[in-house]
């Protein structure tokens, strides 16, 4: 259940505009709201962004669901808010998503598919020097990691482990006064046009 009053007061609403009806529809909208509304609790000073559309070399975008930049840097979050208990490994190309059912769904790597998106954002930043940088893969709180095999650097976590983990990466190298500049340098790649949206939306279904 998705409380009306709580979601107009977090950041998700204030930032991305989205209305509560949207949000408690779409189980994307409403994984990057419960995820915003763990790392809200960390304290320090942060900025968040959500569906932030980066360039490419190749004039194609890549889709962030959510940005949080802190003074320890760029934290990058793929959220997958899905059921069913999940399957993979660090170098299988995709992971499987499988229901009560029985039925089984395949879907992209999603640590490649965060690594691509940090590689991207470090292009686009590249002029404000050295950045650490955070890929973190996060599912909802209706599936299970029933198998999910990674490398120690790697970091994959259910949703309600997120704000336990994220206070303990890194260490203060930025000031409040450049969280605040790369974030708006970021801001406005979140507020695209509908033809980039469905752009990339259409290049992402072909490679499916």
């Amino acid at each position: 259940m998705l409380d009306r009053r709580r979601y107009y007061r977090s950041a998700y609403a204030g930032i991305t505009e989205t209305t509560w009806t949207a949000a408690r529809k779409d189980e994307g909208l409403r994984g990057e709201y419960q995820l915003t509304r763990e790392l809200e609790r960390i304290a320090g000073h942060k900025r968040f962004l959500c569906n932030c559309y980066v360039p490419k070399e190749d004039g194609t975008t890549s889709e962030i669901d959510v940005l949080m930049i802190t003074q320890a840097g760029i934290f990058v979050f793929e959220m997958k808010n899905y059921s069913g208990w999940i399957f993979g490994s660090q170098d299988d190309y995709q992971w499987t998503q499988v229901f009560p059912n029985k039925r089984k769904e395949r879907f992209y790597n999603p640590l490649k598919q965060n690594a691509t998106h940090v590689l991207t954002l470090q292009r686009y930043l590249q002029g404000f020097g050295p950045i650490p940088y955070y890929p973190i893969v996060v599912f909802g709180r209706q599936c299970t990691l029933k198998k999910v095999t990674v490398s120690p650097e790697s970091v994959v976590l259910p949703l309600d482990s997120v704000g336990r983990v994220v206070q303990t990466l890194g260490y203060p190298v930025l000031t409040e006064y450049q969280v605040d500049m790369v974030w708006s340098q970021l801001a406005p790649l979140t507020q695209v046009s509908p033809e980039i949206k469905n752009a990339h939306i259409q290049r992402v279904s072909r490679s499916r």
